[in-house]
């Protein structure tokens, strides 16, 4: 009973990290659109990085391979590809979360397939 609690718990934990992550990516889209056409939209996004964590490793922990998003902490390589994956959204027009996690994973992983850590 205290596994399946456990479970469910952590379940409940991912799913509001999942939710909170979309609520950001999306407010940071949108909020670009407001900005003048020749603005640097890659120092817009990365502004918006401004207080969040350090935490390093924040790709680690997981046995099989999967895309991980986190816009609550951050290391420095996934700092660089988080905005990068904002501003190439953005250029293509696209305000979404679906988007935004197709673009991260095609930056993270060679020809955005992801296929094991080697990918």
């Amino acid at each position: 009973m205290k596994r399946i609690l456990l479970i469910g718990i952590l379940l409940c934990s991912l799913f509001s990290l999942q939710a909170n992550d979309s609520i950001r990516v999306e407010k940071w889209l949108k909020e670009a659109i407001t900005l003048p056409k020749d603005s640097c939209r890659t120092l817009h996004f990365a502004k918006q990085m401004l207080g969040v964590s350090y935490v390093a490793g924040t790709l680690d922990g997981n046995e099989e391979e999967q895309l991980v998003v986190r816009t609550d902490a951050l290391d420095c390589t996934t700092f660089v590809e988080v905005v990068l994956a904002l501003t190439i959204v953005d250029k293509e027009g696209k305000f979404d979360y679906a988007s935004f996690k197709e673009f991260l994973q095609k930056v993270r992983y060679r020809n955005g397939d992801l296929n094991g850590y080697a990918s």
